[in-house]
């Protein structure tokens, strides 16, 4: 089932700092993956979330994402380096990814609240455990979206 396609106007909120970014390529790519265009509806309607951050001093090359920390009255978002967003399949790439956190990281994902107690009871095999699991969880919602994009026949999302 094809959803509606996402446009510009879709990155003008929580996205807004990286909107300059989704470019037409950027955008056909986008819309050509169910999965990414799911994520990013989520991250811009989960109301626990804040804007997604443009670094461009500090980490240029990096992307990270921030999950909220239960009593910390902070909210969940990402960080994207300027220089991950060089082309439309490093912008793709970095989303995927960074939003795929967020899809187990959100203040109610369990990969959080499994982190905050492994903290909060010192259990550091359980904290490493949490971390790992998150970054399984981001890798296998990138290789969804590559996967997509080779099944439309986008030649280059072996890149991911």
């Amino acid at each position: 089932m094809s959803t509606l396609a996402l446009t510009r106007s879709d990155f003008s909120d929580k996205f807004a700092n990286i909107q300059s970014y989704i470019t037409p390529a950027a955008l056909d790519l986008i819309n050509r993956s169910e999965t990414l265009k799911e994520a990013v509806r989520r991250y811009q309607d989960d109301d626990k979330t804040a804007d997604a951050v443009l670094d461009t001093s500090k980490e240029p090359n990096a992307a990270t994402h921030r999950p909220r920390r239960e009593g910390s009255g902070n909210e969940d978002f990402i960080t994207v380096g300027k220089d991950t967003l060089g082309n439309s399949i490093d912008l793709v790439r970095v989303l995927s990814h960074e939003l795929g956190h967020h899809a187990v990281e959100g203040i109610d994902g369990i990969v959080t609240n499994g982190r905050n107690l492994a903290a909060a009871g010192r259990n550091f095999d359980a904290l490493v455990d949490s971390c790992l699991l998150s970054e399984g969880y981001a890798a296998l919602a990138t290789a969804r979206v590559a996967k997509e994009l080779l099944d439309r026949g986008l030649t280059g999302a072996d890149q991911f």
